[in-house]
């Protein structure tokens, strides 16, 4: 029984042992991303219409599920991006988080975002 004890303990003591921090820090990658838009370049036709089309039109377009509000042009995002629905719904998860069941990326919610704060240019 000493034995098994002893065992148990030498195990236990090796586990924590096993789960010491790693001295090396992570280093940071550095930002490299020259792919941003710049503002004069983000219109709905060009910028915001592929996202909605390719994440939300599914369902909100009266040819597929038929969900309300319909997101199928100019004027139906404007509307919704006005009344404060669009961000709610992509940044506030309120009253649902859209698109449910894959998010937007973060690039994509900065790029709505700066289209709502230049105006929603077309």
């Amino acid at each position: 029984m000493k034995t098994a004890a002893s065992i148990l303990s030498i195990l236990i003591v090796s586990l924590f042992l096993g789960c010491v921090k790693n001295a090396i820090e992570p280093v940071e990658p550095t930002p490299t991303n020259t792919n941003t838009i710049a503002d004069e370049n983000i219109t709905y036709n060009k910028t915001i219409k592929p996202i909605i089309d390719q994440n939300c039109g599914g369902c909100h377009h009266p040819q597929t599920l038929n969900i309300l509000p319909y997101l199928t042009n100019y004027e139906e995002v404007k509307f919704e991006a006005e009344n404060g629905t669009l961000v709610s719904t992509i940044f506030d998860a309120n009253p649902r988080l859209m698109p449910p069941s894959n998010p937007l990326l973060n690039k994509e919610k900065e790029l709505i975002t700066k289209w709502i704060n230049l105006n929603y240019p077309k």
